[in-house]
């Protein structure tokens, strides 16, 4: 499954958008194995949407599955620096998803 985060917002930035996103997210990783998140038609993302949007997916499995069932499309490098420093910042890793 593709979720595209432009469909559903304009920015991923504010706490709201990552609330969003998380609820969108985890949906579908309920009826889902393998979640591609896509970034196509977001112009930057904020450390305060990774830590809404996707740390708190942690919460509901470990590191390493999250690496597996969560892929991340369609992202400038920054954005993608973003998110593995995020993850590095919780999980004490410097490989993130």
């Amino acid at each position: 499954m593709v979720i595209n985060l432009a469909k559903n917002m304009k920015f991923c930035a504010s706490r709201e958008d990552a609330l969003a996103a998380h609820k969108i997210i985890k949906s579908a990783l309920v009826k889902h194995d393998v979640v591609c998140v896509s970034f196509s038609g977001i112009s930057g993302i904020s450390s305060s949407f990774v830590n809404g949007a996707l740390i708190p997916l942690l919460e509901i499995m470990p590191f390493i599955e999250l690496q597996r069932r969560v892929k991340i499309t369609n992202i400038a490098p920054q954005g993608a620096e973003i998110i593995k420093r995020c993850f590095a910042n919780v999980t004490g890793q410097n490989k993130a998803a």
